[in-house]
């Protein structure tokens, strides 16, 4: 895994193992099928291995939900919100009796004893991760909108939501569900109290829809009802 988000998964621990050893078992576990199954992303502290000794360290076996990625055309594409119960199914589905074999395999090969990694709590985290070399100071879950700025120039965000021009071709009007912010390297988000937050946010959009600006706006950008669709977005700072 790699690039800051909102991650779902296992939670479990791992250790006491060396940064070496527990990259070595990243690195297998990945090699084994790196487009099916979930990943290993260590909870910790980036200087929790400065001093070359071995560490436990909490873990979560599983996928990015949602990141920050622009599109071919520049546009934010963000997470459908209604396609949230069915990714926590697929994922709480994913692993199957022979990963699970195979995983403890490779945990004992490498020396690197865990617990609970494949039967903890199913669980999501908001990660702060570097991409690239670079570590954002803030990551932000966000819930709301996306658009071309263009014709929505002067348009007043839904209710509860503030305007945020995610890059030069597309505006995100949303609501902040969740942040991490330096030191802070994950923060817990409640998966559960998501599906209301969307819920929240598909009202307040549709009560902006049937006002007169937001007529216009969706008339000169040619939107139909999939345009005003609530979906989830990460924003890094």
């Amino acid at each position: 895994m790699s690039g800051s988000g909102l991650y779902y998964g296992r939670r479990g621990r791992l250790g006491p193992v060396d940064a070496e050893r527990l990259e070595e078992l990243l690195r297998s576990w990945k090699d084994q099928d790196p487009h099916r199954r979930m990943g290993i992303l260590p909870l910790m502290q980036p200087e929790c291995f400065d001093d070359d000794a071995e560490h436990t360290v909490g873990a979560l076996l599983g996928d990015r939900l949602v990141d920050f990625t622009v599109d071919e055309d520049l546009s934010v594409p963000g997470f459908l919100g209604r396609r949230l119960p069915g990714f926590v199914v697929r994922k709480q589905t994913a692993m199957k009796p022979a990963d699970d074999a195979r995983f403890r395999e490779l945990a004992e090969t490498h020396g690197a004893p865990f617990e609970g990694l494949l039967d903890g709590p199913f669980e999501a985290q908001l990660m702060r991760v570097p991409k690239l070399g670079e570590l954002p100071e803030r990551v932000e879950l966000l819930c709301g909108l996306g658009m071309r700025p263009g014709p929505s120039e002067g348009l007043a965000p839904p209710d509860g939501m503030t305007s945020w021009l995610a890059t030069q071709d597309w505006r995100i009007d949303g609501t902040v569900l969740a942040e991490v912010a330096a030191p802070q390297i994950h923060q817990p988000v409640a998966i559960d109290a998501l599906v209301p937050a969307i819920e929240t946010a598909r009202q307040a959009i549709s009560a902006a829809a049937v006002t007169d600006p937001w007529k216009r706006f969706a008339a000169e950008a040619e939107w139909t009802e999939v345009d005003f669709e609530v979906r989830l977005w990460v924003r890094l700072s």
